[in-house]
């Protein structure tokens, strides 16, 4: 396989990551836990592309300098683009080699070997999707950026991933999905947490 890799994430600042696990973690503990996923992720992104001709980047919010301290110097790293998630998303697929799959870092259960399907399924759709189980997607894959993929899409809600289908087939555009996987977004979440990733209590 070839291409490239994004992970897409931004720096563990206490108050502005993993908002949502606050009234569970307290400010502290959620930004520790994204720091857990997030170096969990990189791990399973750098298994998946191990032996490939694959480029893998990361395309962060937050300070390079923060970044590189955190998970090393020998990375590529880009700042993400302005705007909702959408327009950054397709910012980052529109400034890398195709074809490009972007990875979030909230699904612990995404494997290298799922990731290494997102690209196969590239080799013959336009688009891969990994479906989350709360109505979003983990995972999105392009053989080349399809900006009306991302139009007028409420973020952050249950409807991501059905709206994302209907622009799919408006546009005609050929596509695959890959399994559907939990991510780690809200406090009912945590209960299915592997325990090597629950931050301390007492990070509150």
């Amino acid at each position: 396989m070839s291409g490239t890799l994004i992970l897409f994430t931004r720096f563990p600042e206490p108050g502005r990551t993993k908002t949502r696990l606050e009234p569970s973690l307290g400010p502290k503990g959620a930004a520790e836990l994204h720091r857990l996923l997030v170096e969990h992720a990189l791990v399973t992104a750098a298994a998946a592309i191990k032996g490939q001709d694959v480029a893998l980047e990361i395309h962060h919010t937050g300070g390079e300098s923060d970044m590189r301290g955190w998970l090393g110097g020998n990375l590529d790293y880009r700042p993400q683009a302005a705007g909702d998630l959408g327009a950054r998303m397709l910012a980052s697929l529109e400034k890398v080699s195709s074809p490009a799959v972007l990875m979030g870092t909230d699904c612990p259960d995404l494997s290298a070997d799922t990731i290494g399907q997102a690209f196969d399924v590239l080799e013959s759709k336009e688009v891969v999707l990994g479906p989350a189980a709360d109505g979003g997607y983990y995972l999105i894959g392009m053989q080349q950026p399809q900006g009306e993929v991302f139009r007028e899409i409420p973020w952050g809600t249950d409807r991501v991933l059905a709206l994302t289908r209907d622009r799919l087939l408006e546009a005609n555009i050929s596509w695959n999905e890959l399994e559907t996987l939990n991510d780690v977004d809200r406090p009912k979440d945590l209960e299915r947490l592997p325990g090597h990733l629950m931050p301390s209590r007492n990070k509150r």
